[in-house]
């Protein structure tokens, strides 16, 4: 996300959040462990993944220059619905439960709602300067594979989580000092 919105999107990106960048992929490649047990098409699909979201988020925050967020958010979940509705047409069924009738509309509804809050942060920073929050997402995965599943990482994607955290406080605070300066700066010009 940080190379398409220098590249792409054109931000400046400071030499610290680079370093964090790449320590969090050296930490991701400790939790994917090229050569472990994943190979073939199942190792291709987390790095298609993160490459069609990494477009996604870059398309987003561009459009989010010109575009109503409520506008987008409205497309982006029937165009997202409709989609996957034809990947899983032929294996689809009605016959669930009411728990999982439950659970599928409070998915579905908690994602609509995620969906919408990133369309806004979008909008009102720059796609570099989000990215760092998006590491956390392995934090927040990681607990809810242990509270949900009983899922503890072993020690080399531990160690991968730990670097990509530490990564992702680092810009944090990098951007939070960053702004601090500009506010300093303006507040000291007028």
């Amino acid at each position: 996300m940080t190379f398409l919105a220098r590249f792409l999107l054109k931000e400046h990106v400071p030499a610290v959040h680079w370093a964090c960048v790449s320590g969090g992929m050296i930490g991701a490649l400790f939790i994917v462990r090229p050569g472990g047990s994943l190979s073939g098409w199942d190792a291709l699909y987390p790095i298609c993944m993160v490459i069609a979201y990494a477009a996604f988020q870059t398309l987003t925050s561009q459009m989010t220059r010109s575009e109503d967020p409520m506008t987008m958010h409205f497309y982006m979940i029937w165009i997202g619905t409709l989609g996957i509705s034809l990947i899983v047409f032929d294996s689809w069924t009605l016959d669930l439960t009411q728990n999982q009738w439950m659970l599928l509309t409070l998915v579905g509804l908690m994602g609509s709602i995620a969906h919408y809050m990133l369309i806004l942060a979008f909008a009102k920073t720059h796609a570099s300067q989000l990215t760092p929050f998006f590491i956390f997402t392995n934090c927040f995965s990681t607990f809810a594979g242990w509270l949900f599943f009983q899922q503890v990482p072993v020690s080399f994607a531990l160690l991968g989580m730990i670097l990509i955290a530490i990564c992702g406080v680092i810009a944090g605070i990098h951007m939070a000092y960053e702004q601090k300066l500009q506010v300093a700066s303006i507040g000291s010009a007028s």
